[in-house]
């Protein structure tokens, strides 16, 4: 599946609008049409699995059929600490 980033401003209701480069692409180089399932990610970690419902010039339609954490950051917590060597045994 293609993933693609789409702002959290344009994911108001079920049926996002994508446009620019990404519709670009979407229709000419990926040549995907109604019907053909994509990925979107908003940027605030949810993926989001959509179907093409309509396309024209510059802009691709698309229906939400799915929404989910991406889970690709780790819940885990980290501390990374350094040791130092004492005079010159750095060198």
């Amino acid at each position: 599946m293609r993933y693609f980033y789409i702002d959290p401003e344009k994911i108001i209701d079920d049926r996002p609008v994508i446009t620019g480069t990404d519709a670009s692409h979407i229709l000419r180089v990926l040549r995907l049409g109604p019907g053909d399932v994509i990925g979107l990610m908003d940027g605030s970690g949810d993926l989001i699995t959509a179907e093409i419902t309509s396309t024209a010039p510059g802009s691709v339609e698309v229906s939400i059929l799915n929404r989910r954490a991406s889970g690709a950051e780790s819940s885990l917590g980290l501390t990374v600490a350094q040791v130092l060597l004492k005079d010159k045994k750095m060198e």
